[in-house]
């Protein structure tokens, strides 16, 4: 199809956003999701999803069952329409897993990379979000668990992120055991081990502060930043009060500027209330405690105080 053409169609997909006849819009997608081009199929998945028509949801199935099996790597190079449907059948109410767990499997090779020397994997997007999208379905948490479980060995880091992110929005504590153990394993990735902590603290709450806490007295540099960063943004009392005695013993720059950044963006008033202190009180680091405190939710009770 030439790029005229595909250019049309998209302008014709886009009003369909602001026409009033529900049964032309209807057809209209309908008919746009059967296209071959995956460009326009992602462009009507989108819209469908924008506008919540929910008796699309056989058409958005039927496409993405499509694009999965037809060759993908050709039909669907850079993943656009696999992802753009998995996204809108998930925004349409799809509680059936079986269409997410076959893209968590999904893996599209492209050229060699510079460092550190991968290959270019177009599908890392879907895995996540169908990773997701799993959340919402039914499914028992050993099952649930053990799909994530598995992203966390996955190749590409920001898939181990958001399997580490979605581990921690389930809401099971079965799902402990599984983040201490990646933690623990460290990651090539700092973020990674970031995401572990964070979750850790969504489901363990205080429970978790020892162990991160452990961390900070470790020999990784990059996993003291990331425990000293998810104590400080974590809200809670306990995990503030580790951020705060991590600030007194440990004189790590790196450190220090985690633990103002995380207590930034902290809901508790304390954090705001050290921060203030030691803009107030330590002046190598007032501009850094000032630039964290102005990031803060509290920071119109502190404003008048500080320009005081």
């Amino acid at each position: 199809m030439a790029k005229q053409d595909i250019e049309a169609k998209v302008r014709e997909i886009n009003r369909l956003r602001d026409e009033p006849d529900a049964e032309l819009v209807t057809a209209q997608l309908e008919k746009a999701l059967k296209q071959r081009n995956n460009y326009l199929v992602a462009k009507a998945a989108a819209t469908t999803a924008e506008l919540g028509l929910t008796r699309l949801l056989p058409q958005i199935a039927e496409a993405y069952e499509r694009f999965l099996q037809s060759n993908p790597t050709k039909s669907d190079p850079q993943c656009w329409a696999k992802i753009a449907l998995v996204k809108a059948m998930k925004e349409l109410g799809n509680r059936d897993p079986e269409p997410y767990i076959r893209g968590l499997s999904c893996v599209q090779l492209g050229a060699w990379v510079p460092p550190p020397h991968q290959r270019d994997d177009a599908a890392t997007p879907l895995r996540s979000a169908c990773a997701g999208a799993l959340l919402d379905c039914a499914l028992a948490d050993v099952d649930l668990l053990t799909y994530l479980g598995d992203l966390l060995t996955d190749p590409y880091k920001t898939v181990r992120v958001d399997a580490a992110l979605a581990i921690g929005r389930a809401g099971s504590s079965a799902g402990i055991p599984l983040l201490r153990l990646k933690a623990g394993l460290g990651d090539d990735e700092p973020e990674v081990t970031g995401q572990c902590f964070v979750s850790l603290l969504t489901l363990a709450k205080g429970e978790a502060v020892e162990f991160i806490g452990k961390f900070l007295d470790g020999e990784d540099s990059a996993a003291r930043v990331e425990a000293a960063a998810a104590l400080a943004e974590a809200g809670l009392p306990e995990a503030f009060e580790a951020a705060r005695k991590a600030w007194e013993d440990i004189l790590d720059r790196d450190v220090r500027e985690a633990i103002l950044s995380g207590l930034g963006a902290s809901t508790l008033e304390a954090a705001a209330e050290f921060l203030f202190e030691l803009q107030e009180e330590e002046p190598a680091w007032r501009e850094k405690a000032l630039a964290a405190l102005e990031t803060s939710r509290h920071w119109r009770t502190y404003e008048q105080r500080v320009r005081g």
